[in-house]
């Protein structure tokens, strides 16, 4: 590793800085262009993302069992609420309900 001198200093960080930016323009380009996924979902398009037919879709919109927002006569479904929907039917294991249940009684005590 080479020491740089005091008087160094100055140039060897001009040329840290442009290797810097010579690097993030590098990563810039190898960055894959990502299509944006938009949010809003049709009724098929969020029957597709839970795997479910377009006729449950409409079931659980009518007992609204599902985040859905209605425009006119149209369903819209939220990509991001329809996840976490999903993500909140999560059954706990025994093994999370054991702990759960060993915490809350050590609170007891």
């Amino acid at each position: 590793m080479y020491e740089y001198k005091f008087e160094e200093l100055p140039r060897a960080i001009g040329l840290l800085h442009e290797k810097v930016d010579h690097i993030e323009v590098l990563l810039g380009k190898l960055k894959p262009q990502q299509e944006k996924v938009p949010d809003l979902l049709t009724i098929a398009e969020a029957a597709a993302l839970l795997g479910l037919a377009v006729p449950t879709i409409y079931a659980k919109v009518c007992h609204r069992e599902i985040p859905f927002f209605k425009q006119g006569k149209r369903l819209y479904f939220s990509r991001r609420e329809l996840l976490e929907w999903i993500q909140s039917g999560k059954k706990k294991t025994f093994k999370e309900l054991k702990e759960e249940a060993e915490g809350y009684f050590k609170k007891r005590r």
